[in-house]
């Protein structure tokens, strides 16, 4: 069921003014309201935006769109509500529509869905919108209606939805429509990533930290900061559409524990610091007058949800996984304005909701960001394509007006590093004439009661082929899956490990392929346990480039190498001398990989 609001009237706070009519849209996850991808059989809330500023009036307006494709429309979901997304019984704006062509303003036929908007509109024409004083309403500055429905996502893995929309109204006697900018989502599912490289592949911004300096306001602007004009943070400022790069979001430069309304932006802002060299929500102190400081963007959301930050990656690894992460704090307790009065309603109002779009499509949504008093870290792990370079954009995903004031910080985008289960050095594959063979080595069995082998065609849906009992003296297994199709193709495997103390754990997950091109690429160290180096064994490569990297238990990339291997024999390479430690040995060949655990003793 939609929220119904309640209003209560509170402080007035300052508001920003624009010029035009703005317009576009966004999405609410929601059966991921705390954030995470777009998956199959999620529940989406598709949104629309229309702000219209004070002195604009429109006339006819109306709504449009065709369910996406990819998508299911979820029956009684039509509705247009307030910027906050909820249904105010006393504005006649708002209200939840029923699909069919009947009195009210909504109806759906077939995919396609038509909405009538404003003062007067009715069950077949559209309404009077007149800026700061048609309700809903934000102060008499503008008035935002926003346009809502919700569908099931259809869609396999790895396939795309588009959504769009249009506005259609009259403007000075013109009638005029006007598209929301289309947005591709790529449907995906969670991943989780064991460990990253430490090293930053964002470099703007000062690897995503803004930078510091000695003054609150940083006086150069952000070009990654795109859609948005940079202020200096004021008492009153920045306003919706503003950002400011500061040390401190106190006007006063206040620095102490308990701050005074004069020494907050519109008197509810928070005091902070940046967030560089936090590892918590607490982050760190806003800097004193003329002291050293980390800065951070500050940003007041535009009325319609637009990009905010945008960057190009390069030295990408195609067909890798790669984790995006991003502190965020929401600034306002007390943000929210009454949509039926020139007034604030006291509450926090539209909660902070970032999207991240990569090489053009949209694979994470953040959820709404509550009011907590501190720093929230969002990330999340997904796959590149077969390109070394994208476009990276940070997006606000909500109406601004009445909240959407946030801080962001920190923003790192790293390699994922597959890493196996403690006591497991190698998980490898081949095809043979008797099946597909796997082997796997750990340094120890004695913890572990048995390894079930699981199979996959799809990555998604493993089921288990086989089951090998662990013996305390034994540390090589192998197992050959014998029972596959007469035509081959691809299967994946992992292990499910099962502790004697019933705890599991899984193996990376490995692909092997039947048939004369399969490549049945084989790695083992000897010796491992070692004292100083290593060599590792390549047994049935395909003649192509190979990449060998030695990485840290703490994501440091230390050595890697790349090397042409011959077809089908065998070669050996030997690794750098290490110190005393645990290391990951990443080979990968094509999209095929392994990845093997040296212990230097």
């Amino acid at each position: 069921m939609r929220p119904v609001a309640t209003l209560a009237l509170c402080l007035l706070i300052s508001v920003g003014a624009f010029s035009q009519i703005q317009i576009n849209g966004s999405y609410f996850n929601v059966s991921r309201p705390s954030g995470g991808p777009v998956v199959t059989g999620d529940i989406l809330e598709l949104r629309a935006v229309i702000g219209v500023p004070s002195g604009t009036t429109i006339t006819n307006l109306y709504y449009t769109d065709v369910v996406p494709t990819g998508t299911s429309f979820i029956s009684g979901t039509l509705s247009v509500v307030t910027n906050e997304d909820v249904v105010v019984p006393a504005i006649a704006n708002t209200g939840t529509y029923s699909d069919a062509a009947d009195a009210d303003r909504g109806q759906i036929s077939g995919s396609n869905i038509t909405i009538y908007m404003g003062d007067g509109a009715t069950s077949s024409a559209g309404g009077t919108v007149t800026g700061g004083t048609t309700k809903p309403m934000f102060y008499n500055s503008a008035s935002i209606l926003m346009v809502a429905y919700q569908v099931t996502v259809t869609a396999a893995t790895n396939a795309s939805i588009i959504t769009a929309g249009t506005f259609h109204y009259t403007s000075g006697g013109t009638a005029k429509t006007t598209n929301v900018t289309a947005n591709t989502m790529t449907v995906s599912k969670p991943y989780n990533c064991g460990a990253t490289s430490a090293s930053n592949l964002l470099t703007d911004e000062t690897n995503g930290t803004f930078g510091s300096g000695t003054t609150q306001n940083r006086s150069t602007s952000s070009s990654n900061v795109t859609g948005f004009t940079k202020t200096n943070l004021t008492s009153g400022a920045p306003v919706d559409g503003q950002y400011s790069i500061v040390d401190n979001t106190s006007p006063t430069l206040y620095t102490g524990s308990t701050p005074a309304s004069g020494d907050k932006v519109f008197s509810v802002w928070d005091v902070l610091g940046d967030h560089t060299g936090s590892s918590t929500g607490t982050g760190n102190a806003p800097a004193a007058s003329g002291a050293s400081g980390g800065y951070l963007l500050a940003v007041n959301a535009s009325y319609a949800p637009a990009v905010v930050f945008h960057s190009v990656i390069s030295g990408l690894t195609p067909h890798n996984m790669y984790t995006l992460s991003v502190w965020i704090r929401n600034l306002c307790p007390t943000c929210g304005s009454n949509p039926n009065a020139n007034a604030s309603s006291g509450t926090p109002g539209v909660q902070p909701n970032l999207g991240v779009n990569f090489a053009g499509a949209n694979y994470y949504s953040s959820g709404n960001i509550a009011y907590s008093g501190a720093w929230v870290q969002k990330s999340f792990t997904f796959q590149n394509g077969g390109g070394t370079s994208a476009a990276l954009d940070i997006r606000n995903n909500a109406p601004g007006g009445g909240g959407n004031d946030w801080a962001l910080d920190d923003i790192s985008l790293t390699q994922c590093l597959v890493l196996l289960p403690v006591g497991l050095q190698s998980f490898t594959g081949k095809a043979s004439p008797d099946g597909i063979r796997l082997r796997w080595e750990t340094a120890f069995a004695s913890h572990i009661q048995h390894f079930d082998v699981e199979r996959s065609t799809d990555g998604s849906h493993f089921y288990t082929i086989g089951q090998v009992i662990a013996f305390p003296d034994s540390t090589s297994y192998s197992y050959t899956d014998a029972l596959l199709p007469s035509d081959g193709g691809t299967f994946i495997y992992r292990l499910h490990i099962l502790d004697l103390d019933g705890a599991p754990s899984y193996s990376n997950v490995l692909r092997v392929s039947t048939g004369t091109s399969a490549g049945g690429l084989t790695t083992r160290l000897l010796p491992n346990p070692t004292h100083s180096t290593s060599t590792l064994s390549l047994q049935g490569a395909d003649a192509e480039q190979t990449q060998v990297s030695v990485w840290s238990m703490a994501g440091a990339l230390i050595w890697s190498r790349s090397v042409t291997l011959p077809g089908g024999g065998s070669t050996d390479i030997q690794l750098p001398e290490l110190a005393r430690g645990i290391y990951v040995v990443k080979t990968t060949q094509g999209t095929a990989s392994t990845v093997n655990r040296l212990i230097v003793e």
